[in-house]
């Protein structure tokens, strides 16, 4: 092992996954050409077999550990990251993957830019096999060196959406030193929301000058039938996560603006909201524009019931704030759009596969597909001409790649 070749720590936080946790630690344990790593897996007290599946990996880079009592989601999380004391940490979903040979990807770039604390990444996202077929993965090969306040400012601006852009433990690697710095502006505690991804990419992003963005994924963000994020927004999936971040009396108490309803963009402003509290140079999240974002969205929810719930909650939140809520003439007039499974998009450099037609059931599958596609090469995107022409070369590639495996 090379002394200077830095030292990453993967952390799992897991619950009642055993089924989908056993081919998220294959993506780690496998085709990594990187040795100076290692892997936290945290049971929060499931009552299936985890214990079981991580013992039978029976590798030295795997730690189990569990915490004295059942915690909530953000607690867990704050649990797992205070037993890492050194190097780059990441948190991986206990449902997720980790790209082929991309630990040796990250290890160059630190090296590379030796005073960065903070890298993120584009996702993959893909639906396991029990859920509704998605499966994207981004081609683009560059990254950019991003200048925090102006990054800040323009995705706010845009969507607040776009905060999964920022540089989150869920989604990138971020120096424990930076970690502990920032836990010592917090009264000793990193998670101040219940909503940690979200809002562990404000806090970071804040308190960074600048941090490194990489357009290729790293992981794939899966969803499986049990997954917090996907139940919160989908009434008929396993309901037991959305409880306990909804209801658990131990859990952070919600940002009194908001009140949860059933659009990823209310946990997400949550998260920024807390983030404003804390540092209130941090843009507050704009909440009129987030209900009319909301109210475009409405076509796409089928049930009467749950629009009626969704209609009296903005309705509510408008209230609270002091907002005159205008809804359009006719939900129903907003229609899905229609998109083939299987496509590629040269604007955003997106494919997306028609997975159960390839056969794609678990995210080890999905990791080993992408990997055919996604380049092993990768540069530092500059502006002008330089760029441009390695933009349009790599077009090209993907264009040849695509026409004669996927397409």
């Amino acid at each position: 092992m090379i002394m200077n070749n830095p030292e990453l720590t993967i952390l799992i936080p897991s619950l009642n996954r055993a089924e989908t946790l056993k081919h998220t630690l294959n993506t780690v344990i496998h085709d990594q050409n990187y040795s100076n790593y290692k892997i936290i897996v945290s049971d929060n007290h499931s009552e299936d077999n985890t214990f079981e599946i991580v013992k039978s990996f029976n590798n030295c880079k795997i730690t189990y550990i569990r915490p004295e009592r059942r915690l909530p989601m953000s607690k867990h999380w704050e649990f797992i990251l205070n037993n890492v004391q050194s190097g780059y940490v990441t948190i991986l979903g206990d449902d997720d993957g980790l790209l082929p040979f991309s630990l040796n990807k990250i290890a160059k770039i630190l090296k590379r830019h030796k005073e960065i604390q903070a890298i993120g990444w584009k996702f993959c996202n893909f639906h396991w096999k029990e859920l509704p077929n998605y499966f994207s993965i981004p081609l683009s090969n560059h990254y950019r060196i991003v200048k925090s306040d102006n990054e800040i400012k323009k995705i706010f601006a845009r969507n607040i959406g776009k905060t999964i852009e920022f540089p989150s433990l869920y989604g990138g690697f971020i120096s424990i030193d930076l970690i502990n710095k920032i836990k010592m502006n917090q009264s000793g505690i990193f998670f101040h929301s219940r909503i940690p991804d979200f809002f562990s990419g404000g806090v970071i992003a804040t308190n960074v000058n600048k941090y490194i963005r990489l357009e290729f994924p790293i992981t794939i963000n899966a969803t499986s039938k049990k997954s917090t994020g996907f139940s919160t927004i989908a009434p008929q999936n396993d309901q037991k996560s959305f409880n306990d971040l909804l209801n658990n009396p131990d859990n952070i108490p919600f940002h009194p603006s908001l009140i949860f309803l059933r659009h990823n963009l209310i946990p997400i402003a949550e998260a920024m909201l807390q983030v404003n509290k804390l540092y209130p140079t941090f843009p507050k999240v704009c909440l009129k524009k987030m209900i009319y974002e909301i109210v475009n969205d409405l076509g796409q929810i089928n049930s009467k019931e749950e629009l009626d719930i969704m209609i009296i909650g903005l309705k509510k939140i408008s209230t609270m704030n002091n907002i005159n809520l205008i809804l359009p003439e006719s939900i129903n007039s907003i229609k899905k759009n229609k998109k083939k499974t299987e496509r590629f998009s040269p604007i955003s450099n997106i494919v997306y596969i028609d997975s159960q037609k390839r056969k794609i059931d678990t995210v080890e599958d999905a990791c080993k597909f992408a990997f055919k596609l996604i380049s092993p090469k990768f540069h530092l995107s500059h502006f002008g001409i330089r760029n441009k022409i390695k933009c349009l070369t790599n077009y090209i590639t993907i264009k040849t790649k695509l026409t004669y495996s996927i397409i």
